[in-house]
């Protein structure tokens, strides 16, 4: 049957517009709510008697029109799901109990979502309903949906980030955008994930607009982003917003994707709009559905709702194929690190909750409108930046994977080795390495240099010296913050540098080589 489309028109007998401004046929066995979803709903027409059919579809269309399309989604799938249990046999209290009887207490929240939709249906008086069913459901007690198990047991491939991991993959994100590896788009929309924390309902569903540059009331630049609300029950579309603060490097990527956009977008359309049109677009745009629009008239209409906007689903795969690209290993697994928005979502939770902030800056932070859910953070706040010292380092480095340059044998065979100012020096002033870069670069060397893949350490550097160095900085602010925290930005500095340092030992022992090495 035909697919919904996009509407824009007013309502019509047999067509209802959904909750996020989507036009879709009563009659259709598919009705697309959204961008990112759709619901089969010819799926069930099989499982159900006719009379339970027409009143089941009255019933979700009634959430799709007033309920957002995620929730309205769920509701469907749960009942399916217990559709299937049931091979054609009606929905029964007792059939109800031995679908239970096969969810476990993990997943017993399902009959939860299908409770919603039961007592919704009976409400609305629609036909097809078992009338035991209700007084079944007002009576069940349930286990809730149990939240923030990857948090609280720290998982290693679903929980929180560590420090290093993290910080690896914003430096490691960088690198492989200017070696070419990512586009701009996925530097963007990684970075801003990882920054920010936020939903990828939020991220795919910011505007060109949202971003802003403004002057602080100390006179300071301050970076921000409008970001779109997510998760709010009965919230339209970008309806609500909370400002998120930005660093300047990240608002100059953002910046730069914009740019992009925007010259993207007008070189597929045959029409021009004016620059404050141009700023209703996308951040991050589905490009198929910018390049069927035909006229601005056609423009107004469609940024009305959310059809020119990148579906959220594809978040989590940019961040896979970033992943892959980057070729990133976690330390505490020694395998490639895997990824996923909520990752993001609870690192900044945990991180936030380390730190000493309580339930309401949290929930702020991951855009919660209570605290209810928060707890997990402040309970069970873990000890990722744990101790480090020049034996840990040793074990941590071949994983880490933080040096990201190429030794060279000395000065001589280094890029830009005639120019003086190239030159990277300890703190004591000796040579450790050439910066291989020709831009500018305000970095506070050497620390920073070893994790850049423009840096060249010399194979006779005082490589052990810096390490040193790192190392009772370290113990240093530790001793001075009782903050392990504060120290742990230290920490990747340190893996590199004693990956540097193991490299040209096992460099050494090897002998002179007839060509000087690449990159380890």
């Amino acid at each position: 049957m035909n697919d919904c489309q996009i509407g824009l028109a007013p309502q019509t007998i047999g067509v209802f517009t959904s909750f996020d401004g989507y036009s879709c046929t009563f009659d259709d066995d598919r009705w697309s709510l959204s961008r990112n979803i759709a619901l089969n709903i010819g799926l069930v027409r099989h499982l159900l008697s006719p009379e339970s059919f027409e009143g089941l579809r009255h019933t979700l269309k009634f959430f799709a029109v007033n309920m957002s399309a995620a929730h309205t989604s769920n509701l469907f799938d749960r009942y399916h799901a217990l559709l299937k249990f049931s091979i054609g046999e009606a929905i029964t209290p007792v059939l109800v109990a031995q679908y239970r009887q096969t969810l476990g207490p993990a997943h017993e929240w399902y009959l939860a979502a299908i409770r919603v939709l039961i007592k919704q249906w009976h409400r609305l008086n629609y036909s097809g309903l078992d009338p035991e069913l209700v007084a079944f459901f007002n009576q069940l007690a349930l286990r809730g949906n149990r939240k923030g198990e990857a948090v609280k047991q720290l998982d290693n491939e679903k929980g929180p980030l560590s420090d290093i991991e993290l910080l690896g993959f914003n430096d490691t994100l960088v690198q492989a955008y200017e070696t070419g590896r990512v586009s701009i788009t996925e530097l963007a929309l990684s970075m801003l994930v990882s920054h920010t924390g936020s939903r990828p309902i939020q991220i795919t569903n910011t505007r060109l607009v949202d971003l802003a540059d403004s002057v602080s009331e100390q006179g300071e630049p301050f970076y921000s982003i409008l970001m779109p609300r997510g998760k709010q029950p009965g919230q339209w579309f970008r309806l609500r917003f909370r400002r998120r603060a930005l660093t300047e490097e990240l608002f100059t990527i953002l910046t730069a994707q914009a740019t992009y956009v925007i010259a993207t977008a007008t070189a597929c359309w045959p029409f021009k709009l004016s620059e404050e049109l141009l700023k209703q677009l996308p951040l991050f745009p589905n490009w198929s559905a910018i390049k069927q629009i035909s006229n601005e008239t056609e423009f107004l209409a469609t940024i009305k709702t959310d059809h020119l906007h990148l579906p959220s689903g594809r978040v989590t795969n940019i961040l896979q194929q970033v992943t892959e690209a980057i070729g990133l290993i976690s330390e505490r697994t020694g395998q490639t690190l895997k990824l996923s928005a909520v990752r993001f979502r609870y690192t900044l939770g945990t991180r936030a909750a380390r730190e000493g902030y309580g339930p309401l800056v949290i929930a702020e932070l991951l855009d919660h409108s209570d605290t209810q859910n928060v707890g997990v953070y402040i309970q069970n706040v873990p000890e990722h930046a744990a101790r480090i010292d020049e034996a840990v380092a040793a074990q941590l480095a071949p994983f880490a994977q933080a040096f990201a340059g190429v030794i060279v044998t000395s000065k001589a065979t280094a890029i830009r080795r005639s120019e003086p100012d190239s030159d990277i020096r300890s703190v004591s002033g000796r040579s450790a390495g050439t910066c291989g870069c020709f831009a500018f670069c305000a970095a506070n060397v050497p620390i920073p240099c070893y994790t850049c893949v423009h840096f060249q350490p010399w194979l006779d550097g005082p490589h052990q010296e810096v390490l040193s160095e790192l190392l009772a900085e370290r113990k240093r602010l530790i001793d001075v913050t009782q903050d392990v925290t504060v120290a742990s930005v230290l920490d990747r500095s340190i893996l590199a540098v004693n990956q540097v340092v193991e490299a040209c030992k096992a460099r050494k022992m090897q002998g002179p080589s007839s060509s000087d090495p690449g990159a380890i």
